[in-house]
């Protein structure tokens, strides 16, 4: 008896649809406008409504929270969006970009892609804390900045920073790492 059901519901189906595409096509009812408007839309379907949402002109690498600030990194720039309203506060060319730090002591690292050094910036006004011109690759973390920089390819060094901070907290000899670095937190072959 099942078996008969799950025909007849079919055949239900397919009638409605027959009746649907015959009245779109004489011009007499047709629903899918309507329905391409509501899968097309750009506000949220969602309840509780968001409370802010902007187009960022692109496909985001990596989003991240920095103090009161929403960081966006794309292919080629990273900007700065008010995390209370969304509203863009800087915009910077940028091959990569990463945070440090955590709450009031974030800070935005950027870079050129194999190019030595970086910038620190501060996540509201994008203003430069702090310029390296020889580090070839930065490591960041929650409370604490790590670069190294490289004179020769077995001859590097590692200095620890606070994210907001002028001068190393420290810095130690790190052999044989040179190679493949570049960029924010690369991958290390080993300890």
């Amino acid at each position: 008896m099942a078996k008969g059901r799950g025909r007849g519901t079919r055949a239900a189906l397919l009638l409605a649809l027959i009746a649907v595409v015959a009245l779109a096509a004489t011009g007499v009812w047709n629903p899918f406008p309507g329905v391409w408007e509501w899968v097309d839309r750009s506000e949220p379907i969602a309840e509780p409504d968001v409370v802010w949402q902007q187009r960022i002109g692109g496909t985001p690498k990596s989003v991240t929270i920095a103090g009161e600030t929403v960081v966006v990194e794309q292919r080629t720039r990273v900007e700065a969006r008010a995390l209370a309203t969304g509203g863009q506060l800087w915009e910077r060319k940028a091959d990569w970009a990463a945070v440090a730090g955590a709450d009031r002591n974030a800070v935005v690292v950027v870079g050129k892609l194999l190019v030595k050094g970086y910038e620190v910036l501060d996540p509201t006004t994008g203003v430069t804390r702090r310029r390296d011109d020889d580090a070839v690759a930065v490591w960041t973390y929650r409370n604490l900045l790590l670069d190294a920089r490289c004179a020769q390819p077995t001859d590097c060094t590692l200095s620890a920073w606070d994210p907001r901070g002028t001068k190393p907290l420290w810095t130690a000899f790190l052999p044989g790492v040179g190679s493949g670095l570049f960029a924010d937190n690369p991958g290390l072959r080993g300890t």
